[in-house]
């Protein structure tokens, strides 16, 4: 098996996230390769694009998802603070999650992907998750890590 030049990781901050992150530095350091640390929200507003463009409604959004940046951030680099991750290697985007992944994987030319497979839950309706898009629309090698049993 090849060793990955630059790695991706794209955590959601919740229960699995730290575990997802310790594959990945264990990887990135097995193969003496960058690892970048990701985590992308979803914007309030963002399933209403163009619609909300009412005056003081639009700057009341875009003050809470400035506040969300900041809180994203800060819960962001305590995941990541006990790896030792250049500040420049950690990104926070807003959007669509696996279209931000597979952007900034392009820009950074990252090889790998790592993200977290999420456990299914019972009476859950829905379309596809990020993994599943990810896996098949991604140019990269993608490594999907399950939750914790």
């Amino acid at each position: 098996m090849s060793k990955h030049r630059n790695i991706l990781v794209a955590v959601d901050l919740e229960d699995n996230a730290a575990n997802i992150l310790a594959k990945a530095k264990s990887i990135a350091d097995g193969s003496n390769a960058p690892l970048h640390v990701v985590h992308v929200f979803k914007p309030l507003g963002h399933s209403y694009a163009g619609a909300l463009t009412l005056g003081r409604l639009e700057k009341d959004i875009q003050s809470w998802n400035d506040d969300l940046a900041v809180k994203v951030k800060s819960d962001l680099l305590s995941l990541t603070n006990q790896y030792q991750i250049d500040d420049d290697h950690l990104h926070i985007q807003a959007g669509h999650p696996a279209s931000a992944i597979m952007t900034l994987a392009q820009e950074i030319g990252s090889d790998l992907i790592v993200v977290g497979k999420h456990a299914k839950r019972k009476g859950r309706i829905g379309g596809a998750s990020t993994a599943n898009y990810l896996l098949h629309h991604c140019k990269q090698d993608l490594l999907l890590i399950s939750p914790d049993k």
